[in-house]
């Protein structure tokens, strides 16, 4: 057998968590599934957030530390104000707290290192007008061309060839 020559203690590690992503820079497509993720020691709860570039913040959830992410749902509602996250900047905001703390800090606390956006997601341009009714010479003609996906403003214009005479 072997003692110690001296006293030692044995000391926990300092609780600590990092935002792993989003940190700045990522480009999440709105109405999607995401995840923040992290590392972190110590503690028995993380609080997650998504603050926006405003200071407000949107409350995500909570989970292990040990599990290291949070789903974020698409479309998300904040639970605690009356906002969503739609396109715009934005940080993730970690607490590290034990079960029961509700100190707004923690025991350790992290946000991403730079923004990361939220961009609206937009579909291909598809014509939806299947044809035009025909009418006749001289007489009043209207028909509309609709549009769906792309980018709004639509701005219609011939490319090539032009209409036939008598139609602007």
């Amino acid at each position: 057998q072997d003692y110690s020559d001296n006293y030692f203690m044995v000391t926990s590690a300092t609780p600590s968590i990092t935002v792993v992503s989003p940190n700045g820079g990522e480009v999440w497509q709105s109405n999607q599934i995401h995840t923040i993720n992290w590392t972190g020691v110590g503690g028995d709860v993380v609080y997650a957030y998504v603050n926006f570039a405003d200071g407000g913040a949107c409350y995500i959830g909570s989970n292990s530390p040990d599990v290291g992410h949070i789903t974020v749902p698409a479309n998300y509602q904040c639970p605690n104000i009356p906002k969503s996250l739609t396109a715009g900047q934005y940080k993730a905001f970690l607490v590290l707290n034990k079960t029961g703390d509700n100190s707004d800090l923690g025991l350790a606390h992290d946000s991403s290192d730079n923004y990361f956006i939220i961009a609206p997601t937009t579909t291909p341009l598809s014509i939806t007008t299947s044809y035009l009714a025909s009418s006749t010479v001289g007489s009043y003609y209207s028909g509309s061309i609709t549009a769906t996906g792309g980018t709004d403003s639509y701005v219609w214009k011939i490319t090539s060839g032009s209409l036939p005479p008598g139609i602007a």
